[in-house]
């Protein structure tokens, strides 16, 4: 899940990872898991989509479908 706002915090509360953007609110940036160098509607969910899968080691392998 990925949030920004105060009405996002209950919902982070009960998900197995927290996002949240850069120009989110200090309470969520305190109890995330990752917080994105991007601010909400300026690539953050692109950001931490490509995070996500460099952290699961599958960077390379969905990359060789760019490389051909």
């Amino acid at each position: 899940y990925i949030g920004d706002d105060v009405m996002d915090l209950p919902v982070l509360n009960r998900v197995g990872y927290r996002a949240v953007v850069a120009n989110s609110i200090d309470e969520l940036k305190s109890i995330a898991h990752y917080v994105t160098t991007r601010s909400g509607g300026h690539g953050a969910v692109g950001e931490l989509i490509i995070h996500l899968i460099r952290e699961k080691g599958l960077w390379e392998k969905a990359m060789e479908r760019y490389r051909e």
